[in-house]
Parts: structure tokens; sequence; C-alpha cells
């Protein structure tokens, strides 16, 4: 019987991890590139001092981008993952905060322009789709020793096509994803609008 710790991910699996992360990280970068913009997404979340945001709206960015090449090039994984990780979380945590107060209109600053058609409002849905995120974020930190160490097989052109293809799907489902989420919350108010509405018909017909 072969044991499971003796089974090691095939480098392609890895390539196609590495890759869709630092697709994400990257491109979420540019689209914070507008440094007062991205300010103001940040002060509208009410959670750092106003001394602060400058700096951080600097910061966050270039934060994105070292760790978008980290995953990259295939360097510093295990930090690289835990990094990434660990800023995820705290968007994560700046979202769910939002949403308690019932801040649902702003926008998320999720960056990652190249792949959205529209600003993504803080919505419940951003959290499962972070969730996603650490968890593929750890997931390539713990298998990237077995992945570049072990005898594996060498990739191939048709693995590096396959590779290709396979981040050019992740990169339309991503937007397609918050396409939706960018639907729904547009779609919400109007929604509720026209439910009140048919409420107070109704109401008005039986005295």
């Amino acid at each position: 019987m072969t044991n499971l710790t003796d089974i090691t991910p095939d480098p392609l699996i890895d390539l196609i991890l590495r890759l869709t992360m630092a697709m994400l990280l990257l491109t979420a970068a540019a689209g914070k590139l507008d440094g007062a913009r991205f300010q103001g997404v940040l002060a509208a979340y009410r959670l750092l001092p106003m001394p602060l945001l400058p700096a951080a709206a600097r910061l966050l960015p270039m934060l994105e981008a070292g760790l978008g090449l980290l995953w990259a090039f295939g360097l510093w994984r295990p930090a690289a993952a835990m990094a990434t990780a660990a800023l995820l979380t705290v968007y994560t945590a700046a979202i769910l905060i939002n949403l308690l107060r019932g801040n649902r209109l702003m926008d998320c600053g999720c960056g990652g322009s190249a792949l959205l058609s529209k600003q993504t409002r803080l919505s419940w849905g951003l959290l499962p789709r972070n969730l996603l995120l650490i968890a593929l974020a750890l997931g390539g930190g713990l298998e990237a020793t077995s992945a570049t160490e072990a005898t594996a097989r060498v990739l191939g052109a048709a693995d590096y096509l396959t590779a290709a293809a396979a981040l050019l799907a992740a990169a339309l489902l991503f937007a397609a994803f918050n396409q939706l989420l960018a639907n729904a919350t547009a779609m919400a108010p109007i929604v509720i609008r026209n439910a009140a509405t048919a409420e107070t018909a109704t109401e008005g017909k039986h005295p």
C-alpha cells in the first residue's frame, strides 16, 4: 500500500497554484496604483488613524506586488505563503467589521481592476472568497518543499500550455464571481425598493 506521506504533488499543479496567486496579487496591486483613490477607500473603512492612511495607501500595493513576484518566481515560498495568508486575513477582518457596521455600499478596495468590470462593493460573498484564497495560499506554502525537492517529472511544453489555459480559466472565474457580487450588490436596493412598493400597494388595497 502506498504511504500518503510518499505522495508528492505534480509540479504542474504547483505551477498553476503559484501563477494563480501571483496573478491575483499583482492585479490587486495594480488596482491600487491610484494612491489618492485608494487612500479614500482606506479612510472609508474607519480602521486606521488618519495620519497613517497615506503610508498605508503606498505600502499595501507595494506589499501585494512584492508577494506576487515571490509567487511568480517561486521564491521563499513558505514565507510568501504565510505573509499572503496574513494579509488576506487582515483584509477579511476589515471587510467583516464594516459589514457588521452596516457598510455595504462602499468600495471594498480589492483592486484587481484588470479582472473586474466594476468596482466591487462590500458584501458577505467576499468572505468565503477570501477564505478560499487564504486556504490556497497556505496550501501552496505547505507543499512547496515537496514539490520542488522531490524527484518529480520535468515539465514540458504541453505542461506550460496547460498552465497557461488554467491561469486564463482562473482569471475568468475570478472575474465572473466578482461580477456576480457586483451585480447582486447593485440590484439589492432595487429589489428592496420594489418589495416595499408592492407591500405599500397591497396595504392600500386592503384597509
